[in-house]
């Protein structure tokens, strides 16, 4: 885990352009510090609260930094929830938070996208070819009958 310099966080928040956030918005930041791990995660932890050894701890994960881009953990879409314009998935519940579910085709460009149901901010997905594969953990889903 290391700290990121002010260049790598510019970066990272370019890419929320993806998303229809206009970065420079983001003012609420300048109290964190950005911290990103070996797999990618980038984790905010506020400035007065600096303890590098507690960060997967006291830090929030919000992004995960990937080959093809970057995209939202389940509590990063909802900080950025107000931000967020563009590449929104509208989708049920019921469709990403049960381990049994039917996949259905849908038609969209392939790419990251936010999933929302209602006014509630879920976490991100991927579209490959019409097809939804989301980063909700298993922990995070139920056993469905389905």
């Amino acid at each position: 885990m290391r700290k990121m310099n002010k260049r790598e966080v510019e970066e990272i928040l370019k890419q929320l352009e993806y998303y229809g956030i206009n970065y420079k918005e983001l003012d609420f930041l300048k109290d964190f510090d950005f911290y990103i791990n070996k797999e990618g995660k980038i984790f905010i932890v506020n400035k007065n609260n600096i303890n590098i050894s507690g960060v997967n701890r006291l830090g929030l994960y919000i992004l995960k930094k990937e080959k093809n881009g970057i995209r939202f953990s389940i509590e990063g879409a909802q900080l950025f929830s107000k931000y967020i314009k563009d590449k929104i998935l509208e989708i049920e519940p019921e469709k990403i938070f049960f381990i049994n579910k039917k996949v259905e085709k849908i038609n969209l460009n392939n790419g990251f996208y936010v999933m929302k149901y209602k006014n509630d901010f879920l976490g991100s997905c991927y579209v490959k070819n019409g097809e939804v594969k989301d980063f909700i953990p298993k922990d995070r889903k139920i056993m469905s009958s389905q």
